[in-house]
């Protein structure tokens, strides 16, 4: 198969059993391929980006997102 539409057309073609079997395995051929750089858990994802925000901090209190988006549906209302 050259392209990606092959592919599709070659997979809607199975019965979605075996489809489901194909992403599974396409699933864990992915997390098995996965940089060892990435966290596993939420958890370190969130420590990771603490310590990413604190590298780019410049002191300076900023609004959070749900602030953003209120005042967006504020001026929209």
């Amino acid at each position: 198969m050259s392209t990606l539409t092959e592919i599709e057309i070659a997979v809607d073609s199975l019965p979605p059993e075996q489809q489901q079997e194909l992403l599974r395995h396409l699933a864990a051929t992915v997390r098995r391929r996965r940089s060892p750089s990435y966290p596993a858990s939420v958890e370190q994802w969130m420590e990771r980006l603490d310590r990413l925000r604190a590298t780019i901090s410049t002191g300076h209190q900023t609004m959070t997102t749900e602030q953003i988006f209120s005042d967006a549906r504020e001026e929209r209302d």
